[in-house]
């Protein structure tokens, strides 16, 4: 017998297949297009796919129905009417549900419903006092003298001299934590002792400075800018001076600069105001801080130029409060949630309830969230047939308490001599 054979029980030999053998005989195995097995496998497979598409569209209509608009509100009506109010109820929905949430999140993360700065518009601004200081600080200039103030417009060159005063500058005291600043000690809010302040602003120089600034223009379209020069004398050890500005909003200067002796520097200043302890219906205290931005500077050869205007007559207001979440920020958070859920009430402004002459006029009832916080302790959330219930169940509750005596108390016996004098009648009972 041959190897390379297999030798079946009959006794004859098969010789073995080759690998291309098999894979035809798989093929042949197989089922293919227009067999019957081939087209009950595509049959089963097109009912399956069906079924899933039915499935998913039930579910689709039964919220449509149930949470959107339902099909049966417009019955007499083409498909494409259905479809409006579907789609203007869904815009509603996604709408209110973001607007909402966007509330929620910058109620809760910010703390507050409104910008903390705010611009107020103004038609002038009186002239600021002006600080000069010796460079480094705590030291004195070694000459200083006040030459001239003049007043002008920029651009232009007619410059003349107006009122001025110059008074030895010192710190206002604080009005909160005074003694603590003035004795030194360091608390909470108050880490820096004033008289070390002081004794580094003793040798400053306030120019008191009565005059008006008025725009020239409409804001962003000015044409000139009212600017006050002023001109001084002096030397110090460096060669530095340092300069602020205040007002009575502000008077202890906010924001330093400082500048070469002779030269001239100009530039434009900003007023800002920290309303404290601003709220949504009141107004805080103002705090005045007026920052200088540099616009140019250069060496004059002789005494030392300052020049300062108002760039923009705006006030930027700056709201400061030591809690964000107030009363009022909590009532307007209420108002606004209310709004934008009473956004739902657009729907009815195209799509009115239709009702028939004979037909009796729609049931109303309380929302689900009153009847489930509101319903077991005011009777004008439950309906008749559960409160009803509810007085049977009480008054079962009652009747079982009373026909009961109560669990461990036994029943009181009265005594013998109230026995006694019981009637013939009552002893018989």
């Amino acid at each position: 017998m041959s190897s390379s054979g297999v030798q079946s029980p009959e006794g004859d030999v098969r010789q073995p297949l080759s690998p291309a053998s098999v894979r035809k005989e798989r093929v042949r195995s197989e089922p293919t297009y227009g067999t019957p097995l081939a087209d009950e496998k595509l049959a089963a497979e097109a009912k399956e796919m069906e079924e899933k598409a039915e499935q998913a569209m039930n579910a689709a209509n039964e919220f449509l129905d149930e949470w959107v608009v339902d099909k049966r509100s417009f019955e007499g009506y083409p498909e494409a009417t259905l479809t409006c109010a579907r789609g203007l109820m869904i815009f509603l929905m996604v709408f209110i549900t973001t607007s909402t949430l966007g509330l929620c999140i910058g109620f809760v993360f910010a703390g507050s419903l409104e910008g903390t700065i705010a611009l107020e518009q103004v038609a002038e601004f009186d002239s600021p006092s002006v600080v000069i200081c010796p460079s480094p600080w705590g030291t004195s200039f070694t000459k200083f003298q006040l030459t001239d103030v003049s007043f002008g417009e920029i651009p232009g060159t007619a410059f003349h001299p107006i009122e001025h005063q110059v008074v030895p500058f010192a710190l206002e005291k604080p009005a909160k934590n005074e003694d603590e600043a003035y004795s030194g000690k360091k608390k909470k809010g108050n880490s820096t002792n004033l008289r070390a302040v002081q004794g580094s602003l003793k040798h400053c120089h306030k120019v008191l400075i009565d005059q008006q600034f008025h725009p020239h223009g409409d804001p962003g379209e000015y044409i000139a800018f009212d600017t006050v020069r002023l001109s001084f004398s002096a030397t110090s050890a460096d060669g530095f001076y340092n300069f602020a500005f205040t007002n009575p909003d502000g008077p202890n200067p906010q924001s330093w600069s400082w500048a070469y002796l002779g030269t001239r520097t100009s530039g434009e200043l900003v007023y800002d105001q920290v309303e404290e302890g601003a709220s949504e219906v009141s107004e805080g205290t103002p705090h005045a801080r007026l920052p200088f931005r540099v616009l140019g500077s250069g060496a004059t050869g002789g005494d030392t130029q300052l020049e300062f205007c108002f760039g923009i007559f705006l006030i930027n207001l700056i709201s400061a409060q030591s809690s964000p979440i107030s009363i009022f920020a909590i009532v307007s958070f209420i108002l606004l949630v209310a709004a934008a859920l009473n956004n739902f009430g657009l729907f009815e402004l195209f799509f009115v309830e239709r009702q028939d002459e004979d037909a009796p006029p729609p049931l109303l009832e309380p929302n689900i969230l009153c009847r489930k916080i509101f319903g077991p302790v005011f009777v004008c959330c439950r309906r008749k047939e559960q409160e009803s219930a509810r007085r049977e169940k009480m008054s079962a509750r009652a009747a079982e308490a009373s026909d009961s005596p109560a669990a461990g108390v036994p029943k009181a016996t009265p005594p013998a001599s109230v026995r006694k004098r019981e009637s013939p009648a009552e002893a018989n009972v």
